[in-house]
């Protein structure tokens, strides 16, 4: 399992996404079809990968970096339902 960082002093494993905003409609912020039907299943899938090693290795937590507005608000929202130890940031 690979994650992008890890801040030993506090356990923490994080996760960065950039650029994922092209990805996305910027009318209706929906995942365009070729990402519905491909990239998003991927990403949530790392992510539910992710959440099990943390869940199993307590008291280590995991924070995912967004960079842009648009992938920072979807994956939040499928997060509180598919991977609810996630806790999501906007890094511009």
């Amino acid at each position: 399992m690979d994650f992008d960082g890890f801040k030993a002093s506090q356990c923490l494993l994080q996760e960065a996404k950039a650029k994922y905003d092209q990805f996305f409609d910027p009318e209706d912020g929906q995942p365009k079809f070729f990402f519905k039907i491909s990239g998003e299943a991927k990403v949530l899938q790392q992510a539910a990968a992710q959440s099990a090693v943390v869940q199993a290795n307590p008291p280590s937590s995991l924070h995912w970096y967004f960079m842009q507005e648009l992938s920072y608000l979807h994956f939040s929202s499928r997060f509180r339902v598919s991977a609810p130890i996630i806790r999501t940031f906007l890094q511009p």
